[in-house]
């Protein structure tokens, strides 16, 4: 089986000028995406803009994550608007399949994204092992200072609930 895959890419690479990979533009230097496939994706990074700055108002998601996303579906917009930019960036980097560009940056940013949160629950990890032992702490200082005033002190002979005095 491998044999007819490797007589198969072999025959591409003689057929192709680049060597087989083939050019991932289409004809208008569009990735082969179509003029309403650009207008859907460029309306769809509109419309979550809009949504993200509606949760960030109403304070449902923090400045920091909505400024992170904004980034992200700025990024999204200009690839969408200008689609020879991501094909000049893989030649500069000689990638020479420009949607693996695209995988790899948004591979890294996801790596970036799992430091940072892994960071963040770090802190979120430590805060809530100090803070439970100040209420530890607390706890054991208000138990020893002030009665209970539910249970009653057998010790003193004080009447326990339902109990009448003599």
């Amino acid at each position: 089986m491998t044999g007819a895959v490797a007589a198969a890419l072999a025959q591409t690479s003689a057929d192709c000028p680049d060597g087989g990979i083939g050019d991932t533009l289409g004809g208008d230097g569009s990735l082969g995406l179509s003029g309403r496939a650009h207008v859907l994706v460029i309306a769809l990074c509109l419309v979550a803009g809009v949504f993200l700055l509606r949760l960030l108002r109403r304070r449902q998601l923090r400045g920091k994550y909505t400024l992170l996303w904004i980034v992200v579906g700025t990024f999204v917009l200009l690839i969408a608007s200008v689609p020879s930019l991501l094909d000049r960036t893989s030649q500069w980097l000689n990638i020479r399949y420009a949607p693996s560009t695209l995988f790899l940056a948004s591979i890294a940013f996801l790596l970036m994204v799992c430091v940072y949160f892994s960071y963040e629950l770090s802190k979120l990890e430590e805060r809530t092992r100090l803070l439970a032992e100040e209420l530890a702490i607390l706890r054991g200082q208000t138990e020893h200072t002030i009665p209970d005033p539910v249970l009653p002190d057998l010790a003193a002979g004080e009447p326990g609930v339902g109990e009448s005095a003599p």
